[in-house]
């Protein structure tokens, strides 16, 4: 059995109530309003959704999702998991020009992985040292197109495995930089 457990909700009251005065939330989910200072909801759905037509787990996608999860648990930089990821690519088409045909990924796109994995971070982060050793963080913006561009790319391998046709995923597909 597999359960969800919704773990927190932040409400922003952009229009507070005077200090030491009552407040009423209100949590509206399909037909059902629960109106009060604690609530608990529980949710159940009759069947989860089918998996995903075009995928298929190989030796390859279990890698990239575990050092995936690596990264989303603190236990890994972000960089070391991208580089990871795209070596994982780069390797099992032999080379980067091969990956980016093979897998239907814009050149472009797979050399900004390279880039922003390769010469961001701090002396924690960093797969290289730059010169006189100046670090340089990921800006927020190349954090989120990193991160998007890694989840785009762990599915393109599990897509890939089931030798279907692929659209390309380009530039234009991951956030701005």
């Amino acid at each position: 059995m597999i359960r969800f457990k919704f773990d927190r909700a932040e409400v922003i009251d952009r229009n507070p109530p005077p200090p030491d005065s009552s407040q009423v939330i209100e949590l509206k989910t399909g037909s059902m309003v629960l109106v009060g200072d604690s609530v608990s909801l529980h949710l159940t759905c009759s069947k989860y959704p089918q998996p995903p037509a075009i995928f298929r787990v190989t030796p390859e996608v279990q890698h990239a999702y575990r050092s995936w999860l690596g990264y989303r648990s603190g236990k890994e930089p972000l960089q070391s998991m991208a580089y990871f990821v795209l070596t994982l690519l780069e390797s099992a088409a032999g080379g980067r020009q091969n990956a980016a045909r093979s897998f239907q990924i814009d050149l472009p796109v797979l050399g900004t992985i390279g880039r922003l994995s390769s010469t961001k971070g701090d002396e924690s982060t960093a797969r290289k040292a730059g010169p006189g050793n100046q670090f340089q963080e990921l800006s927020g913006p190349e954090k989120q197109w990193l991160e998007e561009a890694m989840r785009r790319i762990i599915h393109r391998l599990g897509e890939h495995a089931t030798g279907g046709s692929l659209s390309l995923i380009s530039l234009r597909d991951l956030p701005s930089l």
